[in-house]
């Protein structure tokens, strides 16, 4: 870098880019300046750069009417190297007006290696730069691997701060009444299917009284500059229409429009020179009001790193972004292959198809109550993020106090006819890096993190409402994990309560810590089935239960791709459901280990064993 040349690289973790920004002074030698950007242009090799700058030279190569020496030299320096001009049109990229003349010409120039010439795209001159003589150049480069779709960083639509619930319940029930969907209908649904559209269509319903009631997120205003005005914006775009007006102006009155230009210029920057000012004395006065570190702080605090989406590596080979969403889709939502089955699972599967339909003498469950579904709706956090649908837990609240009996009907009904409405059944899953991994280009150094539709995490907490009664009474004391009235705090001290007293009685102790790895993302759902058949759970909650694991689908972002995926095992991390599930499954372990004399205990997933011998 010199006063004349400098080089700066630029990109992220997974390309770099070299970009050069030259000045070749009019009335200095232009050797010197080519041989000092050959000595950098060799050093870096001849990939990935870009050049460009004021080069006050002439070439009908890069749009000039006329070529000059200089012009030569600088074509013959691109030759040199391979270089390719990006320079397209006739409009000028210097304008100035001397005099009553309005003077212009192409002499600033862009440069790039072969490697970058596909992916730089829409090179421009933008002529709205007052402040100086130069044109703005712009041009798009795009590099392998990114991506020019908005990633979505939440599932939130619906700003419901300072919200007029009544008008809004007032919304629905209109819309309802135009569809005829009352608690009458639903209680007139006999199938499935039926029940299914129903819901389709109750959801659309919602959906529509959203978008013409609540207000809308608004993406993040762009940055502004501080001293910006629109009284400025005003001056400038009349600055800007007396430059242009100068060329179509008859000679007779161009001395005239000039002088007006010349006027209007001198005005604009002056008064952007008064708003600079006003606006540092303004900043400065406020750090003399907090402490020196608060404006870091406050920085800090509101601006946070993104972290690119890193492509993955199978093997020896990079894969693309379709691919490693792919990768991550199939890793955290493996198939169930019965091609793979061994003899015991051969046998869950026949004793599930045995059970399917039979009922073994237990009664059915009643009704889900008033009580049980507004203190569902109540328990939620609205500021976690909903589903994909952005309908988020205070507005299904809302709905649900608004209309109770409606409500619960279809609740019931769902009960009653087994079903677990598909629409609630996709999870828009969100993938997190987990902390201080080496590298984050294998897909077992994230976590799947899956937003359901809250309206179905509704129905979803009632259901577990019923498991949780019929099973943790019969669940091993030894799961500490997602059990009432257990905590980490419980499951440790049990575990120094038993191993003190086995020092006690001078016993050798070894202890295993089992992590069953991916056990969310594989819980087996015939097992899941036999489970509560063996646990004697109540026929309809088993039979919404398999509804439930049915048609199950997660739609996955990374790197700006999307996989959508159909799921026949696993139980997706962020489900209400998959807690008691897995306390389900794990349960005959520790029972097993308890008979046969071992301390077993666990908490979810994590398993500790503990064994003593004289």
């Amino acid at each position: 870098t010199t006063n004349n040349i400098v080089v700066v690289e630029v990109g992220s973790k997974k390309w770099k880019t070299t970009i050069i920004s030259v000045y070749f002074e009019p009335d200095q030698q232009l050797d010197d300046y080519l041989h000092h950007l050959s000595r950098v242009v060799g050093e870096l090799g001849p990939k990935a750069i870009i050049i460009g700058g004021d080069i006050n030279a002439k070439s009908i190569w890069w749009g000039s009417e006329t070529s000059d020496s200089r012009g030569e030299a600088v074509l013959g320096f691109a030759n040199q190297h391979g270089l390719e001009i990006l320079n397209r049109g006739g409009v000028p990229t210097f304008q100035t007006v001397r005099g009553s003349r309005m003077l212009s010409s192409i002499i600033d120039v862009t440069f790039c290696s072969p490697d970058l010439l596909s992916g730089i795209e829409e090179w421009r001159v933008i002529d709205d730069l007052i402040s100086s003589d130069h044109n703005c150049i712009m041009f798009t480069l795009r590099k392998e691997g990114s991506s020019d779709k908005p990633r979505a960083n939440t599932t939130r639509k619906y700003n419901t701060r300072n919200v007029n619930w009544q008008t809004f319940i007032e919304k629905v029930s209109q819309l309802k009444k135009k569809r005829t969907l009352d608690t009458r209908r639903l209680e007139n649904v006999n199938t499935k299917e039926e029940l299914d559209n129903t819901i389709n269509e109750y959801d659309a319903v919602v959906t529509e009284a959203c978008d013409e009631v609540l207000p809308k997120f608004k993406c993040r205003p762009k940055l502004k500059i501080p001293w910006w005005s629109k009284e400025l914006e005003v001056k400038k775009k009349r600055t800007l229409t007396l430059k242009r007006r100068i060329r179509s102006t008859a000679p007779s009155r161009r001395n005239t429009v000039v002088a007006r230009y010349l006027e209007q210029k001198e005005e604009y920057e002056n008064d952007v020179r008064k708003a600079k000012i006003t606006s540092w004395k303004g900043f400065c006065e406020r750090q003399e009001k907090e402490g020196m570190w608060d404006g870091i702080y406050r920085i800090i605090r509101t601006v946070t790193r993104r972290q690119e989406d890193e492509r993955l590596v199978k093997g020896d080979r990079v894969l693309s972004p379709k691919e490693s969403a792919e990768e991550l889709a199939v890793t955290f939502f493996p198939d169930d292959d019965s091609q793979t089955d061994l003899d015991h699972h051969r046998k869950v599967r026949g004793a599930v198809e045995q059970i399917r339909d039979q009922d073994l003498g237990e009664e059915h469950d009643p009704p889900f109550t008033k009580e049980e579904m507004l203190n569902a709706a109540r328990a939620f956090n609205p500021k976690k993020a909903p589903g994909e649908d952005g309908i988020t837990a205070d507005i299904v609240r809302a709905l649900v106090e608004g209309d109770t009996d409606f409500h619960l009907t279809m609740v019931n009904r769902c009960l009653q006819l087994s079903l677990f409405p598909t629409i609630w059944k996709e999870a828009t899953v969100i993938v997190l890096r987990k902390p201080d991994r080496e590298t984050y280009t294998t897909a077992k150094s994230y976590r799947p993190i899956g937003l359901l539709p809250v309206m179905g995490k509704l129905l979803e907490r009632m259901i577990v409402g019923r498991l949780r009664w019929h099973l943790v009474p019969r669940l091993s004391p030894r799961q500490y994990g997602f059990v009432p009235q257990k905590s980490t705090e419980d499951a440790l001290y049990d575990l120094m309560k038993h191993i003190r007293e086995k020092l006690e009685q001078k016993q050798i102790i070894t202890m295993v810590s089992l992590d069953i790895e991916g056990a969310f993302d594989s819980a087996w759902w015939p097992a899941i089935r036999l489970r509560l058949a063996e646990e004697r759970c109540p026929i309809n909650i088993r039979h919404i239960v398999d509804n439930y694991l049915m048609d199950r689908r997660v739609r996955l972002r990374y790197a700006g791709e999307e996989v959508v995926r159909s799921t026949t095992k696993g139980c997706v991390q962020g489900s209400i459901g998959g807690p008691i599930l897995w306390n389900l499954l794990i349960d005959p372990l520790l029972k097993d280990l308890g008979r046969k004399g071992y301390h077993a205990q666990a908490f979810a997933d994590d398993v500790v064993l503990v064994f003593d011998r004289d």
